[in-house]
């Protein structure tokens, strides 16, 4: 507290600064309200999936798809807590592992796929030397086997997982894909996998495994939301109330790292570079340009404690303008130039372009929006990251958030 105290009075004169700790809680309250709107977004879409799966049609398909795009927003505005929580990156990996290896779970391209090769098709599963049961699914079995796997690919859990059962995959990666509503359908007559009649059995295990995975999903969800209430004993108490250096240096590493490793490097660069649509996220629902402004908005809602479009009293943006009101002002125009560059890139998608056509190699202006976007990203990362020299953080080291304590 000392040295967060000494660069206030020397950026301020004797000008008392904001509370490092109301700052703090108003970034638990946005971490807490978002997950709570991702837990609200995947309770609606667990009762699409249930329609869907009970009562398959096109329309029950039509609607699980929209819940899904829904439920993934708020989800992607929680992505700033990572890297400076270790629990959270803990986490992730159950609720949003990319890339993952559709053929484990379905068919994939055509439809074409033999029993015992996929998880709608086999009743046993081998595993790390173990072979399970998977007549029965439930949340239980989707833990173990994600456990267990030792291919990070090879797991039937969280939005991607629950994405591909409703998309389905794109033959040529172009597009959202087009899993029939039959894929899901209780008759023999009708029952397909793709353009392939199929037995009823894999229509009713699809739906065995899609219910299982948005269940598991609901209980992700329910129990990191409740980490982050304002209840003594929760770890969103904790970072309020225990030492403030440490608090600040976990929320801005996180701001900072999600912004450039993120955003920039892994979810712009690595596709722009290769031009191969497999490789952005939210792929199965041609979703990804959303999901890239979605993210970058989280990060403006945790740095002006913004809840509902309402910015918090005291937020790191008001530390910010106590300690260096120049930089303040520089990050504030970074985080809207951000802002436009990624809502180009979504109106470009919501127009007919998603993320697979704006990386295509003869795309000179997808490209150029894409790149205009990681230089923001990038600028952005580089002033927040000036922000804790000003605040007397010292350099963030994404390593020392990352690590075990509970302080």
């Amino acid at each position: 507290m000392a040295t967060l105290a000494a660069a206030a009075v020397t950026a301020c004169g004797t000008q008392p600064p904001p509370d490092p700790a109301k700052a703090l809680d108003s970034y638990r309250s946005v971490a807490y309200a978002e997950y709570r709107a991702a837990l609200a977004g995947a309770r609606d879409l667990q009762t699409r999936v249930k329609t869907l799966v009970r009562s398959p049609s096109a329309e029950a398909m039509t609607q699980a798809r929209r819940a899904w795009r829904r439920a993934r927003a708020p989800y992607s505005r929680t992505e700033a807590l990572r890297f400076g929580h270790w629990f959270v990156d803990e986490w992730v990996p159950r609720v949003n592992r990319w890339p993952i290896d559709p053929g484990f779970i379905d068919y994939t391209d055509d439809g074409e796929i033999e029993d015992g090769f996929t998880l709608v098709t086999t009743e046993r599963l081998h595993v790390a030397g173990r072979t399970l049961d998977t007549r029965s699914v439930d949340r239980r079995l989707l833990l173990d086997i994600q456990a267990l796997s030792m291919d990070p690919t090879q797991v039937p859990t969280g939005y991607h997982a629950i994405e591909f059962l409703l998309w389905g995959q794109h033959r040529d990666g172009s597009g959202a894909g087009q899993r029939p509503w039959t894929d899901y359908a209780l008759d023999s007559s009708t029952c397909t996998s793709g353009p392939r009649a199929a037995p009823t059995r894999h229509c009713r295990r699809r739906g065995q495994w899609l219910l299982a995975m948005t269940e598991l999903l609901v209980w992700e969800l329910e129990r990191m939301a409740a980490v982050w209430a304002d209840k003594p004993g929760t770890y969103g108490y904790r970072l309020v109330h225990g030492d403030p250096e440490l608090g600040l240096q976990r929320a801005l590493i996180g701001l900072v790292t999600v912004s450039s490793d993120i955003l920039a490097d892994r979810r712009i660069e690595t596709p722009l570079h290769s031009r191969r649509p497999e490789q952005a996220q939210d792929q199965f629902s041609n979703n990804t340009h959303a999901s890239l402004l979605n993210t970058a908005l989280g990060i403006e809602q945790f740095y002006y404690g913004r809840i509902d479009g309402k910015a918090a009293p005291v937020a790191l943006a008001d530390l910010a303008r106590h300690a260096d009101a120049n930089l303040a002002g520089q990050i504030d125009r970074a985080l809207a130039t951000t802002r436009r560059r990624l809502t180009r890139v979504q109106r470009a998608g919501d127009a007919g372009q998603g993320f697979a056509q704006l990386i295509a190699p003869d795309n000179v202006e997808g490209s150029r929006l894409l790149a205009d976007a990681m230089i923001a990203l990038r600028v952005q990362s580089a002033l927040l990251s000036r922000l804790g020299e000003a605040l007397g953080l010292g350099p963030l080291d994404p390593s020392f958030a990352s690590d075990n304590s509970t302080s």
